[in-house]
Order: structure tokens, then sequence, then C-alpha cells
């Protein structure tokens, strides 16, 4: 299974383009991600807490309108565990799998 594209916004955060160039005109015609817009009204304000918290700590450009269904799921995710942080490890274990996967693709 071949890789994922990196972003293009991680590739200019990172300098890629400045040595080659023609890599970023190569790109131009990309669809632009809007970024993310407030959390959704039918999340909890325990929800809508963690949403303002994430969004604040991704990096500018490399997730856009088109992850929020990925990125509510992994607010959500993130409240659960939260909320059951004393409970023992067996009960979250697949809910943290989740959640990494989540983060990842964020990233």
């Amino acid at each position: 299974m071949p890789q994922p594209r990196v972003p293009t916004a991680m590739l200019e955060a990172k300098g890629s383009f400045l040595k080659h160039p023609e890599r970023r005109r190569a790109r131009d015609a990309e669809p632009k991600p809007r970024p993310f817009g407030q959390a959704p009204p039918n999340l909890g304000k325990d929800e809508k807490r963690v949403w303002d918290e994430l969004t604040g700590k991704l990096q500018p450009g490399v997730a856009g309108d088109s992850d929020e269904t990925a990125f509510e799921v992994l607010v959500c995710l993130v409240v659960n565990f939260r909320r059951r942080r004393e409970s023992r490890l067996p009960e979250v274990v697949g809910e943290l799998a989740q959640m990494n996967k989540l983060f990842t693709q964020l990233a």
C-alpha cells in the first residue's frame, strides 16, 4: 500500500520547496482546504472545550473542513478517555488505538 501524499502545507513548513520550486508549481492546482469552523452545535460543553483545545494545536493548513467529521470523532474519544482515565486500561485500549490513528492522520 503506498504511503499517503504529504500535505502541501507540511512541505511548505519544512521548506521543501525552497530547493525545488518546480515541485510547488506542480501542486498549484490542488484544492485549498477551508479551515475548521466552530465546533458543531450538536456537541456538548466538554466536547466544545476539547474542540477548541485541539484546533489550537493543529498546524495551520494541515487539516481542513474535509477533516471535520474525523476530528469530531477524535474530540469525542478524547472526552471519553479523560472521563474514564481512572478506569482499568483494557477497557480503553480500543479507544486509544482509534485516537492514535486519528491523531496520526491530522498530524
